[in-house]
């Protein structure tokens, strides 16, 4: 971006923060508006307003300080931006859309989940940004290959309820022999509740009646997760 963007940018400040907030979310928001499909105007003072508007996207509209915000952000919050209309904003989620291809071909294209870290990355992507409780699943097969990524149950801003009969259902449907549950935190704090381990545990049950292994339980909160199998709350 030219000097007079970077200007504008750093001008760009969330209500009530001082001048030490963190620089990163700067460079990133820097980034996003060097993209050709966000300079479609010619005219340099359009495209100062829409990098200043954009930054005050991320960083007042959303609660993220970082390009986090911007990709998270709902398209009616974008679309309220001057300078970026129905198409950048598509473009911006394709952007997205192509960076979580990439982030996850391993796993797309058959590595197995052995641990928990390439589930972990999959799943924060997925549901990190998430303004209400999602659950979801992974069903793998027998070499923990992914079949199928589903959200399954979606709730309010802190409770998803969950229907054991249809993760049930679902998991036979895919023939699954293993399969690992996910749900996110929108507060951001991945640690699990007492609920969490009780749930957790009845359809671990559950599923081993039907021959299916449940290999994890991991929760999302904002840019960091829980896995329940890695500190060896899972029942066996």
């Amino acid at each position: 971006p030219s000097g007079k963007v970077l200007r504008a940018m750093r001008q760009v400040r969330p209500n009530g923060a001082s001048a030490a907030k963190p620089q990163r979310a700067y460079a990133e928001l820097q980034v996003t508006t060097n993209f050709s499909f966000l300079r479609g105007g010619s005219h340099a003072d359009e495209l100062v307003t829409s990098a200043a508007e954009l930054g005050q996207t991320a960083l007042g509209i959303t609660d993220r300080n970082s390009l986090a915000g911007v990709l998270d952000a709902p398209a009616a919050h974008l679309l309220a931006v001057r300078g970026l209309g129905a198409g950048k904003v598509a473009a911006l989620r394709a952007v997205l859309s192509l960076a979580e291809r990439y982030q996850h071909a391993p796993l797309l294209a058959g590595r197995p989940v052995t641990d928990s870290t390439l589930a972990e990355r999959f799943l924060c992507q997925r549901l990190g940004g998430r303004r209400q409780e999602i659950f979801a699943v992974m069903f793998l097969n027998s070499r923990h290959q992914l079949l199928r990524f589903e959200e399954l149950f979606a709730g309010s801003v802190d409770r998803a309820q969950v229907y054991p009969r249809e993760l049930l259902r679902r998991a036979l449907g895919h023939n699954a022999a293993a399969v690992v549950l996910a749900h996110n935190h929108p507060s951001g704090n991945p640690e699990p509740s007492a609920s969490d381990l009780e749930l957790t545990n009845r359809l671990g049950r559950l599923l081993a009646e039907i021959d299916v292994r449940l290999l994890d339980h991991i929760v999302v909160g904002r840019g960091h997760t829980v896995s329940l199998a890695s500190r060896g709350l899972l029942m066996t």
